[in-house]
């Protein structure tokens, strides 16, 4: 099926995020040559380290943002973006953040349960047996999407793509449906968005995060909005599976993409 609109991606990175170093520039540049709508870029915040190490970097990406967003403004809609990683485990941090410039975009996202490691280091998963599994972790992801200071809800599904990079597969994210479900819910209540994240249909699972059955469910209970985005971390990654997740999305029920600037939701139709 043709896609009718170009689309958008809407969670990128640039060396300015501590696991990243590309250069912005290279991602626009890529993002022009694939014919995309839009880019915004969404560096990592992360609320615990803000004060002590991410201030600067993550002041420097917001600049990086609104230069790329005049020297590409007749090729390209650039957009102002953060990625507020575990907003509430410094609220104070978050709030001071936020308040620094007009964002166009907020994606929220969890790498980690409070005090927990980023799965990203985890490398043994066995001690999830016997610690509570990941309840800690949705409890997080509920709460956080009651705070609901953001636009759209990143990757719900980060944990299981470590642990299938890791070759863990005791844990499936299914085990979770008590608790995964008045997320949706309360997402879709709230009028918030849901990320399709593309990085792992470049992974050997081939699936989005999250995968075709919440995205659906998400819809069923009444979610209006989705946003795409590939998570790149290198240029030639921007845009990959967009479309992709533009398929999966229609087959959901949903018939735009959803795009924000001054934080305020544009729907762009997919067909």
């Amino acid at each position: 099926m043709t896609i009718a609109s170009p689309l958008f991606d809407c969670h990128t990175h640039c060396s300015c995020s501590f696991d990243c170093q590309e250069t912005f520039d290279r991602s626009c540049e890529e993002a022009i040559q694939k014919g995309l709508g839009g880019i915004a870029l969404t560096d990592h915040f992360e609320s615990f380290d803000y004060f002590e190490k991410l201030k600067e970097p993550c002041l420097e990406s917001v600049k990086t943002s609104i230069a790329a967003k005049e020297k590409y403004c007749d090729r390209l809609k650039v957009l102002v973006g953060t990625e507020l990683g575990e907003p509430l485990e410094d609220l104070p941090a978050t709030e001071e953040f936020l308040s620094l410039c007009e964002f166009d975009y907020v994606l929220a996202s969890l790498h980690n349960s409070k005090g927990a490691k980023d799965f990203y280091f985890v490398e043994d998963f066995r001690t999830f047996h016997t610690d509570g599994g990941l309840r800690a972790y949705y409890e997080d992801l509920y709460e956080t999407i009651r705070w609901n200071q953001f636009d759209s809800m990143a990757h719900i599904s980060y944990p299981f793509r470590y642990m299938e990079l890791r070759g863990f597969f005791d844990l499936t994210m299914d085990m979770y449906d008590e608790m995964i479900l008045p997320s949706l819910k309360l997402l879709a209540e709230n009028c918030k968005a849901l990320e399709i994240n593309t990085s792992g249909l470049r992974t050997p699972s081939r699936k989005t995060l999250p995968d075709m059955k919440y995205i659906k469910l998400f819809r069923e209970m009444g979610g209006e909005f989705v946003t795409f985005g590939s998570d790149a971390h290198r240029a030639e990654d921007v845009g990959e599976g967009l479309a992709e997740a533009a398929e999966i999305a229609l087959a959901c029920g949903f018939r735009y993409q959803t795009v924000y600037e001054n934080r305020q939701p544009t729907l762009i139709p997919l067909k």
